[in-house]
């Protein structure tokens, strides 16, 4: 009898447990719906659709009040903070100074003053060419693609791609290095071509080492690359150095390490190295050029 006692006991305040939880579930979508309505702007239907993926408990409700306040501060208006929420709901829960400030700053920094959503046409549309390309809007990288892709027209756009295109790229190729280095779109049809005529038919680097590292097309030739690959070519003509070295890691690497490890390293060995290196020397004669 008593443990028959028990177990009626047990189920009963297991029964209680639920139907708690579930009170408490149903008390916190209740107050996500009224937030949504009533300070965010939002129709009821679209409230209850964006409630599915967002959660506001009413005794931890800091950062939501926060975000409107920014986004007001910034001047969006009552219509495109609603619509923002509308499509993006999870941005409610965004840290203001550790998420959407530095976002903000960066987009300022380059080239958006004043009303940012009175290009909104826009916007939305840079958004979504983006976010086609596979990139995740809370990431920063999205931030930068989208940064590139609104400061330049379609038919600027079209143009780039054009002129990758006709250095045998594939459209494919191109998106590919613009989603690893966004800023490789952004740079003049000059810059472009240059720096893969010389990746391609000086230092003879594979495409596909270009594709897969699309920040060396940022790189200086002048200054940067050409200072190294003279002194890597010197080294490997007297044997100093192996030849099968990652090319990718050499010009990746930072000026302070590249010096120490390549230059400074055998500049007693090589006299004149140091002065390849600066530009201020003549190119020595390698075993190559024999």
């Amino acid at each position: 009898m008593a443990t028959k006692l028990f177990l009626i006991q047990k189920r009963f305040l297991a029964t209680q447990s639920t139907s708690s939880s579930l009170s408490s579930s149903s008390s916190s979508s209740s107050f996500t719906v009224d937030f949504l309505v009533n300070s965010c702007g939002l129709p009821l239907k679209s409230a209850l659709l964006a409630s599915r993926k967002l959660k506001l408990d009413k005794k931890n409700l800091r950062n939501p009040p926060f975000v409107l306040q920014f986004l007001k501060s910034h001047n969006f208006e009552e219509t495109h903070i609603s619509k923002l929420i509308e499509r993006r709901p999870q941005v409610l829960q965004s840290r203001v100074e550790g998420n959407l400030a530095p976002r903000f700053k960066f987009l300022i920094a380059n080239g958006f003053v004043g009303t940012i959503l009175s290009k909104r046409g826009r916007m939305v549309y840079a958004m979504n060419a983006i976010k086609n390309l596979g990139l995740e809007p809370d990431k920063t990288m999205f931030v930068r693609a989208l940064s590139v892709r609104l400061q330049m027209t379609e038919t600027t756009w079209n143009k780039k791609i054009e002129v990758m295109k006709s250095l045998q790229w594939s459209e494919e190729e191109i998106l590919r290095a613009f989603k690893r280095y966004p800023q490789i779109l952004a740079f003049s049809e000059e810059k472009i071509r240059s720096a893969i005529d010389f990746y391609i038919n000086t230092m003879e680097l594979e495409r596909q080492i270009i594709i897969a590292n699309p920040n060396f097309i940022g790189f200086s030739i002048d200054k940067r690359i050409r200072p190294r690959y003279n002194v890597i070519n010197v080294l490997e003509s007297k044997e100093l150095i192996k030849g099968d070295m990652k090319i990718s890691t050499l010009l990746a690497t930072s000026e302070k390490k590249f010096f120490i490890n390549y230059v400074s390293r055998f500049a007693d060995e090589v006299p004149g190295l140091l002065e390849l290196y600066k530009g201020t020397g003549t190119a020595m004669r390698t075993e190559k050029d024999a």
